[in-house]
């Protein structure tokens, strides 16, 4: 595949000069199974590729397998897409000795627009619409000691300069803060350091894991995101009564009224229903928010600022992020009011008349199977994520028992 752009070898050897022994070039993106699949391609043929402004291509099949690399129900087998690298993302893999160049791609068509099916594609044009319309995104054991220091120094190695990382509850559970960005590079940024952890865990003979449940009876493991919207362009000092503080709260209440249809990204494995409940600090039972309250959906730190906490290691990143974006989108054009709290205790601990003062009808699905479900009625969501997006989601999920 031909495609006019503007220098992607000059690009590349920018990265090249400061990385000079790269032998092989990964080009990494995320199936909605949540797999990273990578295509490795030897350094001479890449550079070939780029002098000639070709493209790797795959079938759309890819796109569209559930385990055991079957078709999802309503796929078809024919048709291709191609990988065109984001040389913004290059980096190093840790343990190559510079050997090994990590780029993840957009995935495109044969005129260079994103295919429907591409996240992170569509997570940049949510981000686009979102600065566009309004509002400016800002994310905002001692026996370990040795692995963990291990972990920082090399995540500082590829670009991540952490604000934090501390254990958890859990017997070898950390957390690592990841620094604030836009949406699409605080997921590329997730993702490096994700790999980055995997690899020097495994060096040091462990095993690192973002499953839910490692160990029995033990604190589990989530994936929350912190999210901030300020005015672009305007102070962000905030007062209770200030309109961009409306508008933030018009954003959450997006989210929180779509939370349901949500929770199909964000939970996306029969096993994240069982993380979630009361007494967990996973995030409740309830579309409730209050401050710096760990038993609700969104916890409030900030007047503009959530943390998003029913979201697990099981989820597409870039596919969570799209939806909440889009949820949001849909809050700031109808001016929707943030109800739901201030909760100060698990809402499931209010009773029926106090959770329908604050606004608390139905509780959150129960089991992905319902969220699927609450995706599939959720239209404003499809529009803006785009329905072949979704219904391919959908097909693959539900297509999961199938064979």
């Amino acid at each position: 595949m031909h495609i006019a752009m503007e220098n992607p070898l000059s690009s590349f050897e920018v990265f090249l000069k400061d990385n000079p022994n790269v032998e092989f070039v990964w080009l990494q993106f995320m199936s909605y199974t949540s797999n990273t699949l990578v295509r490795i391609v030897p350094i001479a043929k890449f550079k070939k590729m780029l002098q000639n402004n070709q493209w790797l291509a795959l079938s759309s099949a890819v796109l569209h397998l559930v385990p055991g690399d079957r078709l999802a129900p309503g796929a078809g087998p024919s048709g291709k897409f191609h990988l065109r690298p984001d040389f913004s993302t290059a980096y190093c893999q840790i343990g190559s000795n510079g050997t090994r160049a990590v780029v993840n791609v957009d995935c495109i068509n044969e005129n260079g627009d994103p295919i429907p099916e591409c996240a992170r594609s569509k997570l940049r044009d949510l981000h686009n619409i979102l600065q566009r319309e309004n509002e400016r995104m800002t994310p905002e054991d001692r026996p370990h000691i040795e692995l963990i220091e291990a972990v920082a120094r090399a995540l500082s190695s590829v670009g991540i300069e952490l604000e934090q990382f501390h254990a958890e509850a859990g017997p070898g559970q950390w957390e690592f803060v990841l620094p604030p960005s836009n949406p699409i590079l605080a997921i590329d940024t997730l993702l490096r350091a994700r790999e980055t952890i995997m690899l020097v865990a495994q060096s040091h003979n462990y095993r690192a894991t973002i499953s839910t449940q490692p160990f029995p009876n033990q604190a589990a493991n989530g994936a929350h995101i912190h999210m901030s919207i300020n005015q672009a362009n305007k102070s962000p000092t905030l007062t209770p009564t200030s309109s961009p503080l409306k508008t933030a709260e018009s954003f959450f209440a997006g989210i929180q009224n779509h939370l349901p249809a949500i929770l199909a990204f964000a939970l996306p494995n029969d096993l994240s229903y069982k993380r979630v409940g009361t007494g967990t600090w996973s995030g409740g039972e309830y579309a409730a928010w209050g401050w710096e309250n760990k038993e609700v959906a969104l916890r409030r730190i900030e007047l503009n600022r959530f943390e998003i906490k029913l979201v697990d290691g099981f989820s597409n990143p870039y596919l969570v992020l799209c939806a909440l974006l889009s949820a949001g989108i849909i809050g700031l054009r109808g001016e929707l009011a943030l109800t739901g709290g201030p909760c100060i205790i698990p809402a499931a601990e209010l009773s029926d008349d106090e959770r329908r003062r604050i606004g608390l009808v139905n509780s959150l699905p129960y089991t992905l199977d319902d969220s699927l479900d609450c995706l599939e009625e959720d239209g404003r969501i499809q529009y803006l994520m785009g329905p072949l997006m979704v219904s391919s989601y959908l097909d693959i999920k539900r297509g999961r028992w199938r064979f």
